[in-house]
């Protein structure tokens, strides 16, 4: 299925592959198409959820949650396909095509949402700016060198893990005023949302990524800069996600404070 999914991508992006190769060289080869089918998605997403009613920065949002999802299930299934493929694997080895493709495909995301929805709607969401560039440098580093790509996807598969629930959650927290099914979907997947991503961004992420920093150093096929700089932004990044889960856990607790006390002021029935 991953290779199908690749292979789908490749052909629907080659006019435009073909049309800027002596631009862009073979290093970010299918960046302008990638580039391109996000901005078509979030254009669509765009127009379908103004029809809907949404304006400003709720539609742009939402926009950006669809994109999202589409990014978030393409890599878990074509990086998750790779790491496996290749087990045991070093994170020093030299990129293959597939990594190199899933790479741009990720870049491509990162730009298109950072352009599209962050720069122009929340540029003072520090967190997920200081996210996407720090995400977009390192893997064009990786796409320059040719080497640590299986670095990338190790983090791609760990981050995009939760992406379905946390789009899926921040959609129906977005409608739950206007929809008596988004109200619904967000009460039941708020928890839910909330126990995955602690389970895997607070307890699998951290010795994972503590693993990751040890075996990255010993990497010796990757320039020094290049592993105390990657080891830096997975940590970086990893405690960016705590922050998110205790806002996460905070909001549950308050959540559940209130379905209490909204089920104490019910009146018994006689």
């Amino acid at each position: 299925m991953a290779t199908w999914i690749e292979d789908q991508l490749q052909q629907l992006v080659s006019p435009v592959t073909a049309t800027t190769f002596p631009y862009t060289g073979p290093t970010l080869s299918a960046m302008p198409g990638l580039t391109s089918l996000f901005t078509a998605v979030f254009a669509a997403a765009y127009i379908g959820w103004g029809l809907y009613g949404l304006s400003g920065k709720r539609r742009a949002t939402l926009s950006s949650c669809v994109i999202s999802i589409f990014h978030g299930i393409v890599t878990n299934i074509v990086a998750g396909a790779q790491l496996v493929s290749q087990y045991p694997f070093s994170l020093d080895a030299q990129n293959n095509n597939s990594a190199n493709f899933i790479m741009q495909f990720s870049a491509a995301y990162m730009v298109v949402d950072f352009f599209l929805f962050l720069l122009p709607f929340t540029p003072d969401d520090f967190l997920f700016v200081g996210h996407h560039l720090m995400t977009t440098g390192y893997m064009m580093s990786s796409l320059f060198i040719g080497r640590g790509g299986l670095s990338c996807l190790v983090l791609m598969v760990l981050g995009e893990s939760t992406s379905l629930f946390q789009n899926s959650w921040l959609i129906s927290r977005e409608l739950r005023q206007e929809s008596r099914a988004a109200m619904s979907c967000f009460n039941n997947l708020s928890p839910i949302y909330t126990y995955v991503f602690l389970l895997v961004r607070s307890m699998v992420a951290p010795p994972v990524i503590a693993w990751f920093c040890i075996q990255l150093q010993s990497a010796q096929k990757l320039p020094i800069g290049c592993r105390v700089t990657w080891a830096s932004l997975a940590a970086v990044t990893t405690a960016g996600s705590q922050i998110w889960s205790y806002k996460l856990w905070k909001g549950l607790k308050r959540q559940s404070a209130k379905h209490k006390a909204d089920v104490m002021q019910r009146p018994k029935s006689v």
